[in-house]
């Protein structure tokens, strides 16, 4: 069993110390190191394909200042072709796995409603066919995001992704329309209809600008959760380059540091009062979850890009994933031939806690949810450098989830199972709690 220098770590919140078995982080205690502790078993070995991301268009009605997927626009066809778009859904069927998904990227995804419309149909036909489950989930910036694209949505059993700024200012900085128009206005407006059909089936992924250090990170998170009525939250920090304006500086991780200390802080008191509105808070629920579960292995693997996930371009060109796409260097083959570039696809085939250099020392790296192939390159023109300041803040996170697990399960610890169970069940069945 591998293990980093020392097989605890050890951290400090107020005037307690609390120590971390990396082999096993759901046995944190506040005692010392020797208490014992079972180690969980450790997956090394990545899952194979089952998830097809489809660039379905490249064209986009926002100009987002900080977006990856800007490079692909110039890109050949603008819309992906119904045949190029048939191939990449038999590719996905004919790999052995028993669930398969296919998740539609852009662009704007939504622009190109039709083939979206014509793939759900052709997918389903094949899980009959074949006996594969299938879902579909998408990433949209919910302009678009008319009452007849949300039923669709809501026939299919879609999960919906939307991306949305800390305020309505810093939304419409960020994010802005490529005509005139406020896109805060008309994301929330549209996602409101979505909420109100499937509102267990809807994730806002909230952007931060590093530079907005005025902005409260839980007044953003009740704003969201108990104004609009999202159920799951995520606060992200855009992937940019270490030059850009929205790059991660030491004074912007020091500032989302304290934000998620006093949002940890705050989680613990909610909680204790049976307060759920923030469990769906993706940076914490997610960790409780892998925490409360202790027969769950430890993965190496937070990405599975190129391995158990795939992109597929406009023009029918395979890459590891959506982040890719356009860079010709990253292309795996073609929907035609299958994947033809044996040896990059075996780069990130393997590619993992035990091949990133830091990350094999890190005494996070199984708890880790920030290790990205290509926020790596982006950042550090390296896919083994991982950006540095993003890494600070994950460890971070990391430590606060641990606070709170250890804080919920030495004062109420019959709470945390029923909480696994909503959280596992995505909050579709009533949370029982004592």
């Amino acid at each position: 069993m591998r293990h980093t220098q020392s097989q605890f770590h050890s951290f400090c919140v107020g005037n307690t110390n609390y120590y971390v078995p990396i082999s096993n982080p759901s046995a944190i205690n506040s005692e010392g190191e020797s208490v014992f502790y079972k180690p969980r078993h450790i997956v090394e070995k990545a899952n194979s394909l089952n998830f097809l991301v489809l660039y379905v268009t490249n064209s986009c009605n926002l100009a987002c200042k900080y977006c990856f997927a800007a490079k692909s626009s110039t890109m050949k066809p603008l819309n992906m072709p119904l045949g190029t778009a048939h191939r990449a859904v038999d590719f996905l069927f004919k790999t052995p796995a028993s669930k398969v998904a296919i998740r539609f990227f852009g662009g704007e995804p939504l622009l190109n409603f039709e083939l979206i419309k014509e793939v759900v149909h052709y997918a389903e036909n094949l899980s009959v066919k074949t006996n594969k489950k299938i879902s579909f989930s998408i990433f949209t910036n919910a302009v678009l995001l008319s009452q007849k694209y949300a039923f669709f949505l809501k026939e299919h059993d879609f999960t919906t992704y939307v991306s949305i700024g800390a305020s309505e200012r810093s939304h419409n900085q960020l994010r802005p329309l490529k005509t005139e128009g406020n896109s805060f206005d008309m994301t929330v407006k549209n996602v409101e209809k979505l909420l109100k059909l499937m509102p267990y089936k809807v994730v806002v992924r909230v952007i931060l600008n590093p530079n907005e250090q005025e902005i409260s990170l839980h007044k953003t998170l009740d704003f969201l959760t108990k104004k609009i009525g999202f159920v799951f939250v995520s606060f992200e920090v855009p992937w940019v380059e270490a030059s850009s304006p929205f790059s991660l500086n030491t004074s912007s991780l020091e500032w989302i540091k304290e934000e998620f200390s006093v949002l940890s802080d705050l989680y613990i008191k909610r909680f204790l009062r049976k307060d759920f509105s923030w469990l769906g808070f993706h940076q914490f629920g997610n960790k409780l979850r892998l925490l409360v579960d202790e027969d769950k292995p430890l993965d190496t693997h937070s990405c599975g890009a190129g391995n158990e996930m795939l992109a597929i371009s406009t023009d029918g060109f395979i890459y590891p994933c959506q982040s890719f796409v356009g860079m010709k260097s990253f292309e795996l083959g073609n929907v035609e031939e299958g994947l033809i570039n044996k040896k990059l696809y075996e780069t990130f085939y393997y590619y993992s806690a035990e091949t990133v250099p830091i990350c094999k020392t890190c005494w996070a790296r199984f708890l880790c949810e920030t290790r990205c192939p290509f926020d790596s390159l982006l950042f550090s023109h390296n896919m083994y450098i991982p950006n540095h300041f993003r890494c600070s803040l994950e460890r971070h996170i990391n430590e606060r989830a641990l606070y709170i697990y250890t804080t919920i399960k030495q004062k109420n610890p019959r709470l945390l199972s029923s909480v696994f169970r909503w959280l596992t069940e995505r909050g579709t069945k009533k949370l029982g709690v004592w």
